[in-house]
């Protein structure tokens, strides 16, 4: 089931999740900068209603994003449960000529 169309599918759905977050985290950006800006009552309302409307939706996408490139990796075998020890003749620099 390596690249099977599944796997491929939830790929795509865990990037797009990944680009929608961190475009969220952009406009969080922004609206706490824009409320600092403003100041007083305005500002504080755009900063509590970014944390209190925007931050769930995009911790919801980012769970299931996350969750979703997991499932693909177990799929498609991409995972390691250790770490291998190299050889010591590959762990070396080759001197330059």
């Amino acid at each position: 089931m390596e690249n099977s169309t599944f796997v491929r599918v939830l790929r795509i759905i865990f990037f797009c999740a990944c680009g929608i977050v961190t475009v969220g985290g952009l406009v969080l950006f922004a609206m706490v900068l824009i409320g600092t800006i403003i100041g007083g009552e305005s500002g504080s309302a755009i900063i509590i209603a970014g944390q209190t409307k925007v931050v769930p939706i995009y911790e919801w996408i980012m769970g299931g994003g996350v969750l979703l490139g997991i499932v693909s990796m177990y799929l498609s075998k991409t995972f390691a449960y250790r770490i291998e020890k190299r050889k010591k003749e590959d762990a070396e620099e080759k001197p330059a000529d």
